[in-house]
């Protein structure tokens, strides 16, 4: 359980490591963006990253590619745990 607990623990730091990263790559771009639409409507412009297209592909991507690290460590695991229930029932 403790590994279990572990596992999960690491998954989520990542992920909040992951969006981070994703964030502060992509504030260059979303705030020219933020400029330009200011720039063309004569005041502020606030933007939701999630609201902009390109971004939210950018981040579906590398989120997806991070679970999918983390389910396919997850399957191994599991395929390692019945292996070793397997042997332990027959040595019973």
């Amino acid at each position: 359980m403790q590994q279990i607990s572990a596992f999960m623990e690491k998954y989520l730091e990542e992920l909040k490591r992951v969006e981070q990263a994703i964030r502060s790559q992509w504030a260059p771009k979303l705030r020219e963006k933020e400029m330009k639409m200011a720039a063309r409507m004569g005041q502020d412009v606030r933007l939701d990253p999630m609201a902009d297209p390109e971004f939210a592909a950018f981040y579906k991507q590398n989120v997806e590619a991070l679970r999918n690290n983390y389910s396919d460590a997850l399957e191994r695991a599991k395929q390692g745990l019945k292996e070793l229930l397997k042997i332990s029932e027959e040595e019973s």
